[in-house]
């Protein structure tokens, strides 16, 4: 059974309160002065295993208290639920909400709701009780949906998220009321006011319909120029650097988390201050296909909630709330909902994020931290990074994972590719500069060899190709016995990442958004990324195959190519040609010169092959290009449950590697198969697995994790003889444990227009109000990143 252990060890861990929620979505407030870890079922519990220990029921339900979540966040959320609960109390009592989805109670709140609505809007229109004045009875109409409809609504069985936004709803429409009048004194301009704002997403989509053919131009595009070299760091200039950074590694490793959080919230100011710097930078060598500086710009956001969220949790001593805790659909393991929480109910309208914790273990939080301030557990001294090349955000967030989760001072060794932005980054970072806690150096292959052995480096952390992992860890000697590196090496590799189809019955702007979506994760950074989209995994006998296939070529027909600019490009496009010698080349041409006349590398269309089969296609390795091959699976029966079944053999046994994985499933298929589909996404061997979004989506929400499938996440990861997609988890700014993957799932279509499409006309906008929004959080920044977004 799922049971709760009290010998927890506060030592650990962290003293504080906090929800235990099960999957009925009630709980408990703990105040023991210790958390308690709860442990999963194991198979040799044999007739002991129950859903849930029944003893544990009756305590968990007794009462329901909602999670805490960031600055504003926090406090806007807990007055909302206040609010709402004081004028629209919930059920209570010790048992779950008797207006369950199904029940007559839910059906009754139903038709309340609504009932209430259409009332409300004959009043305010002045159809029914008619007066020339405004009467107590037109009054009473614009305020319905306040008082009965949001209260109905909140009163039924839903999701948390959905409670929030309701509650936030109840905060938002007396303030519209109010303040409206001063634009136009009308009833029924006020009730339509409160009408879009209670439409939320069908009501976006609907004026993002009416502004569609207002959209901006695309902006020019221009191929990359080549960026100059920076002069190699001396072997003297490296050691002068390392000496330093070790006299401050004690201070940095002595510091109070709250002093910490303190310099993680100046990096943030400083960074964000340099966010078009940096964007403009990157942009200027990688080049801009329509979208000016958007696409890196969107890179700093990821960055700066990170910062705000790992300093929160610092701040609260390592422990921030999650929402909910429940068991897995088949109770062998905990997941925990930590997203969206606060407003950001209302900007991702439709997300849940899940943190899924390790079969065997308990939920946890700030135990690795604890562990990293530990000196008898990790040695304090200096944490080398080795700078992706690929994408800047991706070395900065490396830079405070060995900060955070192994609480030591960082040199950065910059990757060749991309380490003109070097500099940049090192004035981004001044705070941690400034103080000796984080240096730059620069060079190739001799320069890493000196940190990688040097003494004074304790610990190693890489995104790269699981090549650079093997020649540290075994020096180029054959991968026998112990390794021939004896330091801490922690990894994230790429992968061949899966985009499963799941059959169902789309309709045409259905099967437009996805091919959007599929093409959005192959061309993004010119596919030189490691969650970029590398096979097309469909239902041979789907009916809408070849309509889906042709909304893919037709878009990427239409997209711009792009300079592919990482080392190696050439000869993997060769090689992707040769093996598939009848493949689709697609896109436009319709980039100029570079600015100085020197392309930063070389120029080819997008490549796609179509009509693979499990023996003909080729899933051992990564592309790394805008490559992108189909794969159309033949079921064992005629349901989606078996092709469920072949798609989860598929990718889990064929396709190298186990970083991310997408999964697009229409809500009609996923209701009615919603019991295969959680075994699916159960059974899916993945660190990131995102459902109807790409990849960099779960990448950018940092409350997630993001890393291979597995529970190494500790700061001390195991050396492994086949490293795969690697053996650590950064992000996970909630400072979970033993996470073994992290699940996102996102809305069948998502309005506005997603920032993360590739044909979004106004991503350079939507990056900006972007940025500003998830640092200052208020429903002022929101409201600007709605408007940009609807012209894109």
């Amino acid at each position: 059974m799922i049971a709760a252990n009290k010998n927890y060890s506060p030592q650990l861990g962290l003293c504080h309160p906090h929800t235990i929620r099960t999957s009925s979505g009630v709980g408990r407030r703990v105040t023991h002065g210790f958390r308690r870890a709860f442990h999963p079922v194991r198979a040799e519990d044999g007739d002991r295993v129950q859903n849930i220990a029944e003893n544990d029921k009756q305590e968990i339900n007794k009462v329901e208290e909602t999670a805490n979540d960031v600055n504003l966040d926090k406090e806007v959320t807990k007055f909302a639920r206040n609010a709402a609960t004081t004028f629209a109390p919930r059920a209570s009592g010790a048992t779950k909400n008797p207006a369950y989805k199904g029940s007559l109670l839910y059906t009754v709140f139903d038709v309340q709701a609504w009932v209430a609505l259409v009332v409300g809007g004959l009043l305010s229109f002045n159809i029914i009780f008619p007066s020339d004045e405004p009467d107590i009875a037109r009054l009473m109409g614009m305020w319905s949906i306040w008082m009965f409809t949001i209260p109905s609504l909140r009163a039924r069985e839903c999701t948390q998220p959905e409670k929030d936004a309701l509650n936030l709803l109840f905060l938002a429409i007396p303030l519209a009321n109010v303040l409206l009048p001063f634009v136009w004194k009308n009833f029924g301009f006020i009730f339509t006011a409160d009408c879009v704002l209670l439409a939320g997403q069908p009501a976006i989509a609907f004026i993002e319909g009416l502004l569609k053919n207002r959209k901006p131009d695309y902006k020019p595009s221009v191929y990359g120029d080549k960026p100059e070299g920076i002069q190699p760091s001396s072997t003297k200039e490296i050691e002068d650097i390392l000496v330093r950074l070790d006299g401050q590694a004690m201070e940095w490793r002595k510091k109070t988390r709250k002093e910490k959080a303190k310099v993680l919230r100046q990096c943030c100011t400083s960074l964000t201050d340099m966010a078009e710097e940096l964007a403009s930078l990157s942009t200027e060598h990688k080049g801009t296909y329509g979208q000016g500086i958007g696409e890196e710009y969107l890179g700093v956001i990821p960055i700066a909630s990170y910062l705000l969220e790992v300093s929160e949790s610092l701040e609260s001593d390592g422990y921030m709330k999650p929402y909910k805790i429940r068991a897995s659909p088949d109770q062998t393991q905990w997941i925990v909902d930590v997203f969206p929480t606060g407003i950001d109910t209302l900007s991702f309208g439709g997300f849940q994020g899940e943190l899924w914790i390790s079969p065997g273990h308990g939920v946890t939080q700030g135990h690795t931290v604890s562990n990293a301030e530990n000196d008898d557990v990790n040695a304090p001294g200096v944490g080398l990074v080795l700078g992706a090349g690929n994408q800047y955000p991706l070395a900065i967030l490396d830079i405070f994972h060995i900060l955070v989760m192994q609480s030591r001072v960082v040199v950065c060794k910059m990757n060749p590719v991309n380490e003109y932005m070097g500099p940049l980054l090192r004035r981004a970072l001044a705070p941690l500069v400034e103080n000796g806690y984080l240096e730059f150096v620069y060079g190739g292959p001799k320069q890493g060899s000196f940190l990688v052995d040097n003494p004074l480096i304790k610990s190693i952390h890489l995104t790269g190709s699981c090549s650079t992992y093997d020649k540290i860890l075994w020096k180029g000697k054959p991968k026998n016995g112990e390794p021939k590196c004896q330091k801490d090496v922690s990894a994230e590799l790429g992968c061949v990442t899966p985009y499963i189809i799941v059959p169902g019955k789309w309709n045409a702007e259905d099967i437009e958004y996805h091919a959007n979506n599929v093409v959005s994760g192959l061309v993004h950074n010119a596919g030189h990324n490691c969650l970029k989209a590398e096979v097309l995994v469909t239902d041979a006998s789907w009916p809408q195959r070849e309509e889906f296939l042709d909304a893919v070529r037709r878009i990427l027909s239409s997209t711009p190519q792009r300079s592919a600019y990482y080392p190696g490009s050439e000869e993997k496009f060769n090689r992707f040609e040769k093996r598939f010698p009848e493949c689709e080349s697609l896109g436009k041409d319709v980039a100029s010169e570079a600015p100085s006349g020197k392309e930063y590398g070389s120029h080819h269309p997008w490549k796609f092959q179509t009509g693979l089969d499990e023996e003909t296609c080729h899933v051992s390795e990564e592309n790394w290009c805008g490559v992108l091959q189909e794969v159309s699976l033949d079921r064992r029966g005629d349901s989606v449950s078996e092709f469920l079944d072949v798609a989860s053999d598929f990718v889990n046994d064929k396709c190298w590697g186990t970083l991310s994985c997408s999964v697009f499933i229409d809500p009609r298929t996923q209701r009615k198969h919603s019991s295969e589909f959680n075994t699916f996404i159960a059974n899916l061997k993945y660190g990131s697995i995102c459902i109807n979004v790409p990849g960099m989506v779960g990448f950018g929400v940092t409350k997630l994790t993001w890393g291979a499938y597995g529970d190494d996440n500790t700061c001390n990861p195991t050396p492994s003889h086949d490293i795969g997609s690697g053996n650590c988890k950064v992000h996970n700014s909630l400072l979970f444990d033993n996470v073994q993957k992290s699940v996102i799932h996102g809305p069948w279509q998502f309005h506005p227009f997603p920032y993360w499409l590739v044909s979004n006309r106004n991503t350079e906008e939507i990056g900006k109000k972007a940025l500003e929004y998830f640092v200052h959080k208020s429903f002022k920044t929101l409201s600007g990143v709605l408007v940009a977004a609807l012209k894109g």
